[in-house]
């Protein structure tokens, strides 16, 4: 973008945007141990420090919490025990003024 002023100043300058929805996140990993797709991977780079990635069950039972989300969901609920296969649902309060993102994700087995 350039920009001149009323003194015919010009500055350039240049800038990214950057956007993130559910269609940018994996909706399906498979937490089976074989070292393959084991856990929900985001890509972190549009997350922020202060980020919240939420996982809940299918009668909305919060499974899971991360700020930042530096560790990753490995298809286990807050006890550490493995969640059946099926579907489970996300919220993504990014922060920053942005909107959450929210959709689900399915694990398989």
């Amino acid at each position: 973008i350039t920009v001149i002023d009323g003194n015919s100043c010009i500055q350039d300058t240049s800038f990214i945007i950057a956007t993130m929805t559910s269609e940018c996140i994996p909706s399906v990993f498979t937490p089976n141990g074989d070292d393959i797709n084991d856990s929900w991977s985001l890509d972190d780079t549009f997350l922020y420090k202060d980020s919240e990635v939420r996982i809940y069950g299918r009668f909305g039972r919060l499974l899971f919490q991360s700020v930042g989300y530096h560790d990753k969901w490995d298809g286990t609920n807050e006890k550490g025990n493995d969640v059946p296969e099926g579907a489970y649902f996300y919220s993504i309060e990014i922060g920053h003024e942005y909107d959450a993102i929210k959709g689900s994700v399915t694990i398989i087995r």
